[in-house]
């Protein structure tokens, strides 16, 4: 009786683990084939009318969306285009609360879930060794290069062994260059459509926008060859 009973709840886990990975297979597919970026454009525009209380409904859906592996890039993107140079603000609270929810929700009560999940797919298990080996180092190139999505690296982070301290502290840093790539480019056109804020402001806009894609190529070079070295 034991060991059957032991035996329905291997089953259980195992229907419960091939649901979570077919939700993130279809979280991932669904935000390539439908019109996320449109929607979300939609979204903040209809939110820009409500001032504060608007930023602050769009922060909190950015922040749902994320977590449920809608890509980020679409909010930092619309988050820069409708709030301007404010949005690039809001877009990184946003992401930083993003990784401080989902990590210790993956650590505490979806570690065997995502484990399992990172488990089946070399490369993120390449990446989870990496990161147990160097900590906050592997974090910070994982979060510049976006060698794998924002949403999905904050799970992963949380079954790896590395502390939320360095994680958070890393993940502040290393989103800096995606912030600076999409809400900048959404900023930027901001600026020059309003023509609001002179020429300095949209050429320093557009200096981070390069700097961003500088900094995200480099890094993901570089992510890349050393996972390429363990036979990623």
């Amino acid at each position: 009786m034991g060991r059957m009973s032991l035996e329905a709840f291997s089953m259980k886990q195992k229907i419960a683990a091939a649901v979570a990975v077919l939700l993130v297979v279809l979280a991932v597919a669904g935000s390539t084939v439908l019109p996320v970026q449109t929607w979300v454009m939609e979204l903040a525009t209809r939110l820009q009318a409500h001032g504060v209380a608007g930023a602050v409904l769009f922060g909190l859906i950015y922040i749902i969306g994320a977590m449920a592996l809608v890509p980020a890039s679409a909010f930092s993107l619309a988050a820069g285009l409708i709030y301007g140079f404010s949005g690039m603000a809001l877009a990184w609270l946003a992401m930083m609360a993003v990784a401080a929810t989902s990590f210790p929700l993956a650590r505490r009560l979806l570690s065997a879930r995502v484990d399992g999940f990172v488990q089946k797919r070399r490369l993120l298990g390449i990446v989870t060794e990496v990161i147990n080996e160097e900590g906050w180092r592997m974090v910070l190139l994982v979060r510049v290069s976006g060698i794998v999505p924002f949403g999905l690296q904050n799970y992963i982070f949380g079954v790896t062994r590395i502390a939320f301290g360095p994680y958070l502290l890393a993940t502040s840093v290393g989103v800096l260059p995606s912030i600076l790539l999409y809400a900048g480019v959404g900023a930027l056109a901001n600026a020059a459509a309003a023509f609001s804020g002179g020429h300095l402001r949209i050429a320093l806009l557009a200096v981070a926008v390069m700097a961003g894609i500088a900094v995200i190529t480099i890094t993901a070079r570089k992510v890349r060859a050393r996972l390429g070295q363990r036979g990623a």
